[in-house]
């Protein structure tokens, strides 16, 4: 018997080792290894770095405790203690309680409250009084846990306008962005606050404004963006086009810039607003960056030889170097007739329906019919034959330059130029290589020959058929 006992216990015992064994082999199998100190941690094990964002305005909250007027949707966090000896934990238990669309919140003890329309230092009064009839000495806490989105309308000249969800507290600036910003048509400075409760007009604002970026919509608010002036670009500019100016001015120097902008080969000196509704032509130099007014002339329709119609400019009603500036507009004349009536300077200021014309730089080679020669800069009297395709058998020995002046589109001297090309074939003299400029008539051979040319005649019927701008506005419609 004894035996058997020894032999069970050492049974017993060899069981308790195995399983002692086992359980110390799980252990070190499953074992999480011990994190390296900081300063010996490899690189490549570093967590990556998130990027920064940055979200728009519109998107962040803008939730001023001591000034935010309760509204429906709005949720407070509202604790009170009853017991002051009860642990903390168990006395101060926060609640949640959101505003119904009544402006009532239903909360514990004090029961159903008139909220919407009032701070969190309003409410706290009105419930600090309803406690005080329950409890002696009433303690709580009242906060904000979330802020209901402000619904606001965007109208007008927007890229999408509609009903739209913004934080609290946004302004003009929020509402426009969500609504996709200003139409390519909408006029920046008038920009129409209409209050969601009287429906009357509370503001009429723009950006340069001292309360644009201080006026907080409420919820229900209208922004109404007005659309400014209509005005077409054409001719050489990067974004030829329709677009508005400010109704309260609008020049047409910013006409071209929100057109993109001249292009290199822009003839500023020669830009044209053309008026359809007054059948006027406005000749203004953009070239110095303010506006000179060249002439104001009427606009009459004709047709050509081929049976095509064209416009001419005719008529000079106003001509006066003597008018007065102002908003940087100035006026010359070059054939001042004291009988015409002075140019009024607002007349420069682009109106509802005008074209803006800026014609490319340009001169006219006449060899048996004129002929129209671009020009980007630096092009010499060579240059400009070899372009306009001059035959062989042409008079280059008697090439006759008329400088017109590209401010007034008038010849500074009726005397040409005489310049012998063929000296240059000949001789490779270069001094016969004259720069040609803007507005430049190169005379080689006349329409008909043997004809005594008067240059006052050429000047007149080419500047008014070529180098017209509101030609070039008639070929583009």
């Amino acid at each position: 018997m004894k035996l058997r006992a020894i032999s069970f216990l050492k049974s017993i015992f060899c069981a308790l080792l195995i399983c002692i064994a086992v359980v110390s082999t799980r252990q070190s199998l499953f074992a999480q290894p011990a994190a390296a100190p900081p300063d010996t941690q490899s690189p490549s094990m570093q967590p990556p770095s998130l990027p920064t964002v940055n979200l728009p305005n519109f998107i962040k909250p803008h939730v001023d405790p001591l000034t935010h007027v309760l509204a429906p949707g709005d949720v407070v966090e509202f604790t009170i203690n009853i017991l002051k000896d009860m642990p903390k934990t168990t006395a101060e238990l926060p609640k949640l309680f959101q505003i119904r669309a009544d402006g009532d919140v239903e909360l514990p003890v004090v029961g159903e409250t008139k909220a919407g329309g009032l701070t969190l230092a309003q409410l706290s009064k009105v419930i600090d009084s309803k406690l005080r009839l329950k409890l002696r000495d009433p303690r709580f806490r009242l906060g904000i846990s979330t802020a209901a989105p402000v619904q606001v309308v965007v109208l007008g000249e927007v890229v999408r306008p509609g009903r739209y969800d913004i934080a609290p507290g946004s302004g003009v600036q929020e509402a426009l962005a969500v609504a996709g910003g200003l139409s390519q048509l909408a006029d920046k400075n008038s920009i129409l606050i209409v209050d969601g409760v009287t429906r009357k007009t509370v503001a009429a604002l723009k950006p340069s404004d001292p309360g644009y970026n201080l006026m907080t919509l409420k919820n229900g608010d209208a922004v109404y963006v007005l659309p400014g002036r209509k005005v077409n670009v054409v001719g050489e500019v990067f974004k030829p086009g329709t677009f508005a100016l400010p109704n309260e001015s609008g020049s047409p120097i910013d006409a071209m810039n929100v057109a993109g902008g001249p292009k290199p080969n822009a003839s500023l000196p020669r830009c044209v607003i053309y008026r359809p509704g007054k059948s006027l032509a406005i000749n203004v130099d953009l070239s110095h960056g303010q506006i000179a007014i060249l002439s104001v002339s009427t606009t009459t329709n004709s047709t050509d030889s081929a049976g095509n119609a064209t416009m001419l400019q005719t008529n000079p009603v106003y001509n006066d170097s003597s008018a007065p500036r102002a908003l940087n507009v100035t006026t010359t004349n070059s054939t001042h007739n004291s009988s015409q009536t002075p140019i009024d300077p607002s007349v420069a200021v682009m109106q509802e329906g005008d074209v803006l014309i800026v014609p490319p730089r340009q001169a006219v080679v006449i060899t048996g019919a004129p002929k129209l020669v671009s020009l980007v800069g630096g092009e010499t009297l060579l240059d400009i034959v070899l372009q306009a395709g001059v035959s062989n058998d042409a008079h280059l020995d008697d090439i006759k330059i008329l400088r017109v002046d590209a401010n007034t589109n008038n010849a500074t001297n009726f005397e040409p130029e005489h310049v012998n090309l063929r000296r240059y074939f000949e001789n490779q003299d270069r001094s016969v290589l004259v720069p040609i400029k803007d507005g430049d008539i190169v005379v080689i051979d006349l329409p008909q020959p043997g004809l005594v040319p008067d240059f006052r005649s050429i000047v007149r019927s080419t500047t008014s058929m070529l180098l017209n701008p509101l030609s070039l506005f008639f070929m583009l419609r």
